[in-house]
């Protein structure tokens, strides 16, 4: 049997379910953002938004239900072009950025 973490609430429908929450979640927050920011484009990165087939084009369809009307066809997510990896990319070129 496996062991409840104390902070999941969703843990007794197992990891389909807090698959689900994830998508809601993150399309929730991304669907504020828009709603305050209107930026032209979010990108996703990391394991999670990468390596799930589907992930980000479901995000983005949950996202499109979450706003306004006038919103749903300035809504762009995509993936990082430099993959798993931006984030390492950015922190080098932080490191090699001439401080003067």
């Amino acid at each position: 049997m496996q062991q409840q973490p104390a902070n999941s609430i969703v843990w007794k429908n197992g990891p389909k379910q807090e698959k689900l929450d994830t998508y809601e979640y993150l399309s929730n927050f991304l669907g504020i953002l828009y709603g305050v920011l209107d930026p032209e484009i979010f990108i996703l990165s990391g394991s999670v938004a990468l390596k799930i087939p589907g992930f980000i084009e479901k995000v983005e369809k949950r996202t499109k239900e979450k706003v306004y009307d006038a919103l749903k066809e300035n809504i762009k997510i995509v993936p990082a072009a430099l993959g798993e990896d931006c984030g390492l990319v950015g922190a080098a070129c932080l490191i090699l950025q001439d401080p003067s």
